[in-house]
């Protein structure tokens, strides 16, 4: 295999089983949901040997995804990023799906101890992200916020995440209402 063969077929890995993360939950789905034409279970594990390490491959790429586009919203509205980042959440296609780093949190417990300390600081980063979103929102409308950045991050953050549980159990899109009244509470 070449080395842009090799790499690509990684990459689809990591896609597909974020994909899987997000539709099932990461303990929920194998190696033998992954196989698809042209890709066998021997090329999955000579990819990433144990679930664990492919687990971990996921969640650098859904904390790579969280930076990238935080920081491109940030690029383009400065302090006035926060809404249109939480806009952009809100109308993502999940359909059956859920955020896949919720999906992960929801499993915390059974995951490996490696792929929970990498869960947290992940988790710690886009409460801390949030948190300067909403401090830079405050900033650029004059206002105040109603609770610690810190506490109004977990509070939209919880929210959010909750709506897109019950949208997908209701089909409503709850997200885009649910982070309206939150980012009315959360400011004076």
């Amino acid at each position: 295999m070449k080395p842009k063969e090799h790499s690509d077929r990684k990459t689809e890995l990591v896609q597909r089983a974020t994909e899987l993360v997000a539709r099932q939950g990461y303990d929920s789905f194998s190696y033998a949901d992954l196989v698809a034409p042209g890709l066998t279970k021997a090329a999955i594990h000579y990819h990433f040997p144990a679930k664990e390490d492919l687990g971990l491959a996921v969640l650098d790429v859904i904390g790579t995804s969280q930076q990238t586009l935080a920081q491109a919203c940030v690029e383009q509205f400065g302090d006035a990023a926060l809404i249109p980042l939480m806009q952009h959440m809100a109308s993502r296609p999940w359909e059956d799906k859920i955020c896949p780093l919720s999906s992960m949190q929801a499993e915390f417990n059974v995951l490996p101890a490696v792929m929970q300390a990498r869960l947290k600081a992940l988790s710690q980063r886009e409460v801390a992200t949030v948190a300067d979103l909403l401090r830079g929102h405050a900033k650029h409308h004059g206002k105040r916020l109603s609770v610690p950045a810190e506490e109004g991050a977990r509070l939209l953050l919880c929210a959010m995440k909750g709506s897109l549980l019950y949208g997908r159990t209701d089909g409503t899109p709850w997200t885009p209402k649910v982070t309206k009244r939150m980012l009315e509470w959360l400011f004076e």
